[in-house]
């Protein structure tokens, strides 16, 4: 995903300033399920027809184009999410011109990585045949090393979890 399609969809809704807020409630879908997640973003100042959208949103299933062309009409006049959008659409396009097979490569558009110093791409990393949760993780970050160097340096970063790996290995 990228932190950029979040921040259209919040835009979108005219919640800009709720997007800490919604970033953090989506990064735990996974883990507690819509309905928890839809009470939290209530409790954050998310109004009915807002948490409304996007449970309407989120509930789209479909391969990655059809991910891509359901956002695009979403974010018609939304240069952000554009953005985000063109971000993805270029992964895509790179993998497939370099030879992968991109059968596991999944746009998901709900992915959130809680961390509010990502400034683009984000990135996890699965089993394919094991429901295990993500082992792996990362994105882009371009203001991070900066306030440390004093000077804009981009950045990407990936980690991955090794007792989450140790553990799916067993």
């Amino acid at each position: 995903n990228s932190r950029k399609i979040l921040a259209g969809i919040v835009d979108k809704l005219g919640a800009t300033d709720l997007f800490v807020a919604f970033a953090v409630a989506i990064d735990k879908l996974d883990k507690i399920g819509w309905d928890a997640v839809a009470l939290e973003l209530g409790s954050n100042g998310f109004q009915t027809n807002q948490i409304e959208a996007l449970q309407k949103l989120f509930n789209f299933e479909g391969t990655n184009l059809g991910k891509i062309e359901l956002l695009k009409v979403f974010f018609a006049d939304n240069a952000l999410g554009n953005e985000g959008l063109s971000e993805i659409k270029s992964v895509l396009r790179l993998s497939d011109l370099n030879g992968y097979d991109n059968a596991n490569l999944i746009f998901d558009f709900k992915l959130a990585r809680g961390l509010s110093y990502y400034t683009g791409l984000i990135y996890e990393g699965k089993s394919v045949d094991v429901p295990f949760g993500s082992i792996a993780g990362g994105g882009r970050y371009d203001n991070l090393v900066g306030m440390f160097a004093g000077r804009k340096i981009p950045a990407v970063g990936f980690s991955f979890g090794l007792d989450r790996i140790i553990d799916l290995l067993s």
